[in-house]
């Protein structure tokens, strides 16, 4: 886990060893990201049930060769596209 998520563990859900977020908490996550100017490299969505975690790629985002001024901007309008799915988000940070 990053040293930046750290302090937003308690926030998350880590049903099978990954730290996940709702789609909320990681734009919270993800402005404050931009303020203390931490890039965010990706975002992974998943689905999330009792006995399984189901990654979707159809639902994350490699914002690795998106220009560093934009990727906040690129990451919270993703985030907010997903807000009515039900499915919780890993966050990967460059830091």
């Amino acid at each position: 886990m990053s040293s930046f998520l750290e302090k937003y563990k308690r926030y998350g859900i880590k049903p099978h060893g990954i730290l996940f977020f709702t789609p909320d908490i990681a734009i919270e996550i993800i402005e404050e990201a931009e303020i203390e100017k931490v890039v965010v490299l990706g975002i992974d969505g998943f689905t999330v049930r009792l006995k399984s975690t189901q990654p979707s790629m159809e639902h994350s985002i490699d914002l690795s060769k998106v220009d560093v001024s934009n990727k906040w901007n690129v990451a919270r309008e993703f985030l907010k596209e997903k807000r009515t799915l039900g499915m919780l988000f890993e966050i990967i940070l460059d830091d």
